[in-house]
């Protein structure tokens, strides 16, 4: 089991990205890579701590990256690169951040929104004639309820012929022993009830929930039962994962607030 955001073993352990290179575990051609070899310059403008981590040479390779280290390098740096033409990708983590610890819509994040909103008129102020820029975030969220949660690692029918579980509270991946995978199907289904929607791998391929081709070589890391939390559900670890079983905010799952985000377009004049 890997965290590909530390990219290393979960819930602990040291780095993998020897053991396991990132671009073997994601080996698909990424957008700046091909936009690279098409002759386009790119660019990727993000945080100086994940310069050459795990997840960033999965995803992000093929650009040349630049580290910043707040809104004001990004916004600069940002307008550098498009006055340079090519394609650039800048990202912002600190919206997804407020949200997760104090949940979407709350004071913190509302006030966190105002300075992004300000990051962007920053940029779309110095876009050159004929560029443009596209505003969009990865996922939404929600802020999960407490009475609307539940304790896999204080219930015991929920651990009970499992060998790992992976995902996040919004998405659980449960991998079971062999010969189990009915029962826990079964057990996962009737302890979380109407608070998710709990099948097995075929059934989530076949619904395409994870796309609509799924390679040989990467069928495997679907859980043999995935539970996709319902309403304001979240499925917590408390004693394996506690600081993520804290936070309020949570994604992953399949309502319209976790898939649905506004794209903004800006064209320079």
């Amino acid at each position: 089991m890997v965290n590909a955001l530390g990219w290393r073993p979960h819930p602990w352990g040291r780095d993998l990205r020897d053991k396991l290179p990132p671009e073997q575990i994601q080996s698909m051609p990424t957008t700046f890579e091909r936009a690279a070899r098409s002759g386009i310059a790119v660019s990727v403008i993000s945080g100086a701590q994940f310069a050459g981590s795990g997840l960033t040479r999965a995803v992000l390779r093929g650009g040349r990256y630049v580290g910043v280290q707040a809104l004001g390098d990004l916004a600069a740096c940002v307008r550098s690169a498009l006055a340079d033409g090519g394609f650039c990708y800048g990202y912002h983590s600190e919206l997804d951040l407020l949200g997760h610890v104090y949940g979407p819509g709350s004071t913190a994040w509302r006030m966190q929104l105002r300075q992004v909103d300000r990051l962007v008129e920053s940029i779309v102020e110095g876009l050159p004639p004929g560029g443009l820029l596209a505003v969009v975030a990865d996922h939404g969220m929600v802020a999960v309820d407490d009475s609307e949660i539940v304790d896999i690692d204080a219930c015991e029918p929920l651990l009970d012929g499992v060998k790992a579980i992976g995902g996040e509270p919004r998405a659980r991946h449960v991998y079971v022993a062999n010969g189990a995978a009915e029962s826990v199907l079964v057990a996962w289904r009737e302890t979380l009830a109407q608070r998710a929607w709990v099948v097995s791998r075929d059934e989530a391929i076949s619904a395409g929930w994870f796309g609509d081709r799924i390679g040989d070589g990467v069928r495997f890391r679907i859980g043999d039962v995935v539970a996709a939390a319902r309403g304001s559900a979240g499925v917590m670890r408390r004693t394996v994962e506690p600081l993520m079983s804290s936070l309020i905010g949570q994604h992953g799952s399949l309502t319209t607030a976790e898939q649905q985000v506004p794209l903004l377009l800006a064209h320079g004049e």
